[in-house]
């Protein structure tokens, strides 16, 4: 494979696992980033539950006391007019209202199976009966008998009942609150009452609808906020009053806080049900008005909301003082945050990457030149000793006739004793040059027969037992352990010199065992091995001799544990013996 190829492979391999990186990031991602939203939902949810829970509490708190003013007011009016109404008159009713600072003031008088309002400071109350107004008919049957109110919602004071603001039947543009007092000492109820123009301006600043704009300011990809009344959504009912008007009451309005404006109200209304059955937070996902939204229902119990009612008179019991808190989300927003942060990431991945790339492709040029360059080495190496065999045989040949002619003439000389010496000597030399060419490992044999010339110029008797009869190491092993086993020899053949030339010999043998290369270098001392470590020979020059480098053993450790081999020195009195083994693989 060349080596285009295979940085082509790399570079394609390294931009698959990255863009498999990428895209698990940016799933991974979207998960993480919709569970976070989902929770902030969950911790918004349990913040606006706490706000209107407050809020409502504040204006409750407000409410009452205005319907405080207007028991007081009830009873101001009750001391200031004749006990019946008959004797009372539009301009007493007109000073009153006047005097107590109310809107207006009527007075309600039982009529047959109705009540009706009787006298009035507003014309078009005058005359308009009760009996179909439900929860506020039996509050005023209640007054009427002396009993305490009994309907659930609304401020109950003795003699004395108030319903929240509502819309009025008289004249449906205005939101009024209405006081009803009696105590049995007049033959009518007297109800004051006044506008929203105070409560109003108190709900702008602290009401619901100011706390959902502060919240739409905080939580940014919040689009609407809105409080729905679950027993009306999808089912409100208006009627039309004896004026004529249309009447649609607050306390039945579907939304009664907010803001509902991204409407789908099929779905909404299935999922409002949804939330309210299962009493826990459901939503999807759609494209409203243009934009892609996250529509989230969740049911809320409150106490508080007395502004929550169904207009049945016997709605769903499990509905109660149950509203569902609707938060809409902008999903696009959302997108593109995530979209812009994939883009980031791209970016950086793409810049690491390619630098990572450039990373790769100069440490493979390095690695490139390092192994040609110890090709290089090797070739040079090995072409010497080639060279060197080649020489020798080519010398070898040269001689052939030579001792062709010295055998002719021993023969025609009779000299059978010197021609059996000399053909000995013949055959020992042939022999050595056979013990060579066994050796399997080319690398080997070549260092071997030139070590062999070189012992023979050093006068150093010179053996070797090569027992390894095929190739085994690839190019860069075997060109280590020929580097190792040169310097073994190298210092061997130096110690050995140093010795009388009788005593001069230096053996080396071969061997393969348990997937290993042996050599083993043995020679004799010329000087009395010092005690201590014997690996203290490998040390980064170390030596015996004078004008000597000593890195001989030390580049011979080296290239052993390189290639995770091992190599042991032992000495003794007279012999130095050093083993090498490399594994093949």
């Amino acid at each position: 494979m060349s080596q285009s190829t295979k940085m082509l492979l790399i570079s394609v391999s390294v931009v698959l696992v990255l863009t498999a990186n990428i895209l698990l990031y940016f799933n991974l991602t979207k998960n993480t980033l919709h569970d976070n939203h989902q929770r902030e939902l969950r911790s918004i949810e349990a913040h606006i539950q706490l706000l209107v829970e407050q809020s409502r509490n504040g204006s409750k708190l407000y409410e009452d006391m205005i319907g405080e003013k207007l028991r007081m007011a009830s009873i101001a009016v009750e001391h200031a007019l004749p006990a019946d109404v008959e004797q009372v008159t539009d301009q007493q009713l007109h000073e009153l209202r006047e005097q107590l600072m109310l809107d207006d003031l009527t007075l309600m008088k039982k009529s047959g199976n109705d009540i009706i309002l009787y006298k009035s400071t507003d014309p078009r109350e005058v005359g308009l009966g009760t009996r179909h107004w439900g929860a506020w008919y039996t509050a005023f049957e209640q007054l009427l008998e002396k009993q305490f109110v009994t309907i659930p919602w609304g401020q109950v004071l003795p003699n004395f009942w108030s319903g929240p603001y509502e819309v009025a039947t008289s004249n449906t543009r205005n939101i009024m609150k209405w006081g009803y007092y009696y105590s049995g000492k007049t033959n009518y109820i007297i109800d004051p009452y006044v506008d929203n123009t105070a409560f109003d301006k108190y709900e702008k600043e602290t009401g619901l609808n100011a706390i959902m704009g502060n919240l739409l300011k905080t939580y940014p990809f919040l689009v609407e906020i809105a409080g729905i009344n679950p027993m009306t959504f999808d089912n409100e009912k208006t009627w039309v009053t004896e004026n004529g008007e249309l009447l649609d009451p607050l306390i039945h309005r579907a939304v009664f806080f907010g803001d509902y404006t991204y409407t789908n109200v099929a779905k909404d209304k299935e999922y409002v049900k949804m939330a309210s059955r299962t009493r826990q937070p459901v939503s999807y996902v759609e494209e409203i008005k243009g934009k892609k939204v996250e529509k989230s229902f969740i049911a809320i119990h409150s106490d508080t909301l007395d502004v929550v009612r169904a207009w049945e008179e016997h709605p769903d019991p499990s509905l109660q003082g149950l509203y569902v808190l609707n938060l809409t989300s902008d999903v696009d927003s959302m997108e593109a945050t995530l979209n812009k942060q994939f883009q980031t990431v791209v970016i950086v991945v793409a810049v690491i990457t390619l630098l990572s790339l450039l990373l790769v492709f100069f440490l493979i040029r390095r690695v490139s030149q390092a192994r040609d360059k110890a090709i290089q080495l090797t070739s040079e190496t090995y072409s010497e000793e080639f060279n060197q065999m080649y020489l020798d045989f080519r010398g070898q040949r040269h001689d052939f006739l030579n001792h062709v002619s010295v055998i002719h003439s021993l023969v025609e000389l009779g000299r059978h004793g010197e021609l059996l010496d000399y053909t000995n000597t013949l055959v020992g030399d042939i022999q050595g040059v056979q013990d060579i060419m066994a050796i399997g490992q080319p690398e080997f044999a070549a260092i071997i027969q030139a070590k062999t010339m070189a012992a023979t110029n050093k006068k150093v008797r010179f053996t070797h037992d090569i027992d390894i009869p095929s190739k085994v190491l690839p190019g860069t092993r075997a060109f280590d352990m020929v580097r190792v086993l040169g310097n073994l020899i190298d210092n061997a053949f130096e110690e050995a010199a140093r010795l009388p030339a009788e005593e001069r010999w230096v053996s080396c043998t071969g061997w393969m065992e348990g997937g290993s290369v042996h050599f083993k270098v043995v020679n004799p001392l010329a000087y009395t091995a010092p005690s201590g470590q014997p690996n203290e020979v490998f040390r980064d020059g170390y030596t015996t001799k004078a004008n000597h480098t000593g890195l001989g053993l030390w580049i011979s450790n080296k290239l052993i544990r390189k290639n995770r081999g091992e190599i042991s020195v032992e000495a003794s009195r007279e012999h130095f013996i050093a083993h090498v083994k490399m594994p093949i693989s």
